[in-house]
This record gives C-alpha cells, sequence and structure tokens, in this order.
C-alpha cells in the first residue's frame, strides 16, 4: 500500500498508535517527506512509551534526517540522547551502540566515540586479558615451592 494512501487512511479509521503501529506509520510519513511529522507520532508514542527501545532507535533515525534534511543542526543533540536512552533500554543492541557512536562522530564528540566503540569490544578485550591472565598462573606455577 503506498505510504500516502496509508497516511489518508489512518485517520480516517480511527486508528491508535501502539508501538509498532507507530513505527510503520513514521515510515510512511518518512516515505512521503514527511520528516516532521513523523517526528511528531514518534514523539507522541513515546509519551506513552517512554521505555521501548524501537522507539527511541527510530526517533533518532528520523532527528538525523530531520537534520539531513535542513532541519536544525540542534536536533542531532536530541538524537543523541536518543541513541543514548535506546542504548540504556537495549545495552546489547548494536544498532543503537553503531547509532551513538555515529552520530557522535557527526557531532565532532571524537573521545566520547572513541570510548563508546572500545565499550562494544569490552567483551573481547575481556576475554583476551583473561585468557593472558590464566597462562601467565600456569607458567608461574612450575615456580612455586
Amino acid at each position: 500500500m503506498p505510504a500516502a494512501l496509508i497516511l489518508w487512511l489512518w485517520p480516517l479509521l480511527g486508528l491508535q498508535e501502539h508501538g509498532a503501529e507507530a513505527l510503520v506509520r513514521a515510515n510512511a510519513l518518512l516515505e512521503a517527506g514527511e520528516c516532521e511529522h513523523a517526528l511528531q507520532v514518534l514523539e507522541a508514542e513515546l509519551l506513552a512509551r517512554p521505555d521501548d527501545p524501537a522507539l527511541q532507535r527510530a526517533l533518532a533515525q528520523t532527528l538525523e534526517r530531520f537534520v539531513d534534511a535542513g532541519g536544525s543542526w540542534l536536533a542531532m543533540s536530541d538524537a543523541r540522547d536518543a541513541w543514548d536512552r535506546a542504548r540504556a533500554l537495549a545495552p546489547e543492541d548494536l544498532e543503537a551502540q553503531r547509532g551513538a557512536i555515529a552520530v557522535r562522530l557527526r557531532l565532532g564528540e571524537f573521545e566520547a566515540a572513541l570510548g563508546l566503540a572500545q565499550l562494544e569490544e569490552k567483551d573481547a578485550i575481556y576475554a583476551a586479558r583473561t585468557g593472558m591472565a590464566k597462562r601467565l598462573i600456569a607458567g608461574l606455577k612450575e615456580f612455586e615451592d
């Protein structure tokens, strides 16, 4: 169904938005070039469901698209905050992690982006250091009395 038809039918059918439906409507609005209206849909849904990581991710992405379309650069800080909320709600979500890194790079916050990138690799770093420590301990056992 074309985005314009979805947008036209939505209020006529009296549809209320809940999570996934709000995401579908926001995407349809974005496809129709209605970035500001997509932001309104997402922000309205987030009032009811602030702990939904998918809505927070969609808000962050839409805010970045808003800036790319010529909107206020200040919205990029709001996008950073939305990415951070998405990360806090779903710490293992790689899309939220990468979005948080990318928005910081766009904002010129290079040290913060590097910190998040290293945080993403924390499990691999921990495993490598644990392995080295075990080998060191095993090697020292031969020197025990």
